[in-house]
């Protein structure tokens, strides 16, 4: 039997059976990096971040708005426990929010909004930036110099300018240096005209529609402090009111006989000796308070005092504590 040798296949030569290879590159910036990310990807980014800390705060405004937390329920225990609530989980959702940026920027140099959108913080030889490294030289020298006195509104305004660059790199990134980058080469980032038509516009219709809501309550609870402020303007004739009758027998013909310091910039006070009344006219301009009246009525017999709505023009029953409500 002769040894029959067959020719080996050179390397050049493809196998019928060797699985297909392809050649896989890298996309990569001027500095060897990463992928730039865009600037709309970045400023959108940036506006997600923003969004997700104002509307917990928003809510909560609302919520202590309705839930109980207004001038009516002052005296009451409840309404300090439900402001206190609201409070600490509004406290809450902010730390866990700051927690999760700090978590997840030391992980992969991404804020949420940074997630949310695929980019990530590197340093310029597409190394892992340090946490640190983030927050004492990419925030806080910003955050310094912008509050500068005259040239602090120009260094905030040139931050952001300077990402109009080829590099792309704002001033924070100089200082820091750092890039920002796609986080997975080669994948295109999400849309930023998705991410506002799924996320800051519908955030921005939720703030609106709070802000409808919540600036005329806020303007209520405004309004209804200042009343309570008058109301203890008044509270507080009573006890040298009742020490002037029993030391003169008569009723104190003007506020300066018993209180001199009595004098508001929001409301002026008046005394009426013959029908045993003081009566407040609110002063504040431009207000739906402007002239209304809270009369406090003295009872010399039984020694009481009632609160009500003055004449004429006597203040709105939803504004005055329930005490001094004509119902």
């Amino acid at each position: 039997m002769t040894n029959q040798e067959y020719p080996s296949k050179s390397d050049d030569e493809q196998s019928p059976y060797k699985p297909p290879t392809a050649q896989m590159t890298e996309v990569m910036s001027e500095n060897d990096s990463g992928e730039l990310a865009g600037r709309g990807t970045r400023l959108v980014a940036h506006l997600a971040d923003g969004f997700i800390f104002i509307i917990p705060f928003m809510f909560f405004v609302f919520a202590a708005l309705f839930m109980g937390v207004n001038i009516e329920n002052l005296e009451e225990s409840e309404n300090g426990l439900i402001g206190g609530v609201l409070m600490l989980f509004l406290s809450l959702i902010m730390i866990a929010i700051f927690v999760v940026n700090l978590i997840w920027l030391h992980r992969n140099g991404q804020t949420i909004g940074k997630r949310i959108m695929l980019i990530k913080i590197v340093r310029t030889d597409g190394n892992r930036v340090g946490l640190l490294r983030i927050i004492f030289l990419r925030f806080f020298p910003i955050a310094l110099l912008s509050n500068i006195p005259l040239i602090g509104g120009i260094i905030a305004l040139l931050d952001p300018l300077m990402i109009f660059q080829k590099s792309r790199r704002c001033l924070h990134d100089q200082i820091a240096d750092t890039i920002v980058i796609n986080a997975f080469p080669g994948v295109r980032a999400r849309s930023p005209f998705m991410i506002i038509a799924i996320v800051i516009i519908p955030a921005m219709l939720i703030i609106g529609i709070l802000a409808a809501v919540a600036i005329p309550a806020f303007v209520d609870y405004s309004n209804k402090v200042q009343v309570a402020q008058t109301v203890n303007l008044l509270d507080d004739l009573k006890s040298p009111a009742e020490e002037y009758y029993a030391s003169m027998g008569v009723f104190p013909p003007d506020i300066a006989s018993i209180k001199p310091t009595s004098e508001s910039l929001f409301a002026n006070i008046v005394s009426n000796d013959v029908d045993f009344y003081f009566q407040a006219t609110l002063l504040e301009e431009d207000s739906q308070l402007s002239g209304k009246t809270i009369r406090l009525s003295y009872e010399p017999y039984s020694n009481s005092w009632t609160c009500s709505p003055g004449y004429p023009n006597g203040m709105d029953n939803k504004y005055l504590p329930r005490r001094c409500r004509n119902d």
